[in-house]
């Protein structure tokens, strides 16, 4: 059965789901608790939802395309999201929709853990670890797995933050990346190659306000960023709110990071002033680069039999 764990410290109140070993909401604690991540408003929403905030994402984040990829001379189909040439965050059947059991549990931390079984798309069985810590105004994430066969595992966390729910969208909130390159989709977000960010709206490498990017993909198959960003050490960027001077910091071992603008709209209310939640949020998705598999250019996200898999994400706040 599904179930929310609260952690706390002195700075930070964190609601943790079993279900997809998510983040269901953080808040800064100030004069009062401020949530700082768009989420579902109803937490049954959240329960059943078939969207990902705060979830765990994986066997595998991002875009897998079809029809199928090839590990050790082996063929694996990849079961496609309908109507679409790829599967997304692991697919109906990904972490972020399974329920984890509680291996330990602290007032400030927790570990949670499942089994992932074999399926047609990834062989052998995957056990994952999530750990939740607060340290000071840090949410830290540690992902552990190991695998019963050479396998894809790509793992990472899609919690949406807005610095200043009650003041409407992110689009004057200020990004900075520290990443030089970014992948170029196509209409369908498949990958055709790296560029340079420089003088293109995915240049974010000096801070400035999120609506320079987003604005300028309106057009795109897009509707702003949703991009993988190869980042250029362990801090891979920061967000900054002017308006209530909040900023949270982003570090994680992982190569790259998505970032996503919540460009789509929202089939249940969210927790926001922004109407469907389009551009209310933002995610930073660390990870390897989606498709990888696909592309030699890219990190093949292949994780060997009996090979430990450990990475972190650190958000960071300051306020």
């Amino acid at each position: 059965m599904n179930k929310f764990i609260t952690l706390e410290n002195e700075h930070l109140k964190t609601v943790i789901s079993t279900l997809g070993a998510g983040i269901y909401q953080i808040y800064l604690k100030s004069n009062q608790e401020i949530p700082v991540l768009v989420t579902n408003t109803n937490p049954d929403d959240y329960l059943t939802s078939t969207n990902y905030y705060g979830k765990s994402i994986g066997r595998i984040s991002g875009r897998l395309f079809g029809p199928n990829y090839q590990l050790n001379q082996h063929v694996y189909d990849v079961e496609c999201n309908p109507n679409s040439p790829f599967m997304l965050h692991g697919g109906k059947d990904g972490l972020w929709i399974k329920t984890f059991d509680v291996v330990s549990q602290k007032s400030d931390e927790v570990i949670l853990a499942y089994v992932d079984p074999e399926t047609n798309t990834f062989p052998g069985e995957l056990s994952v670890r999530v750990w939740y810590r607060l340290v000071n105004k840090t949410v830290h994430i540690e992902y552990q797995a190991q695998g019963t066969k050479d396998t894809l595992c790509n793992l990472t966390n899609h919690v949406y933050f807005n610095l200043n729910i009650d003041g409407g969208d992110i689009l004057d909130h200020h990004l900075m990346l520290n990443a030089r390159k970014y992948n170029v989709l196509d209409d369908q977000y498949r990958f055709i190659k790296q560029a340079n960010v420089a003088q293109t709206p995915f240049d974010f490498i000096q801070p400035k306000p999120l609506r320079n990017g987003v604005l300028a993909l309106l057009d795109t198959a897009q509707k702003g960023l949703d991009h993988c960003f190869i980042t250029n050490s362990n801090h891979v960027g920061s967000l900054f709110d002017p308006k209530t001077q909040r900023r949270l910091n982003v570090y994680s071992n992982y190569p790259s990071v998505v970032i996503y603008t919540h460009n789509f709209i929202s089939k249940k209310p969210l927790n926001t002033s922004v109407p469907q939640g389009v551009h209310s949020s933002i995610t930073f998705e660390c990870q390897y680069e989606p498709d990888g598999i696909h592309h030699p250019i890219l990190n093949s996200a292949i994780l060997k039999k009996n090979e430990p898999y450990h990475h972190f994400i650190d958000f960071e706040f300051e306020f």
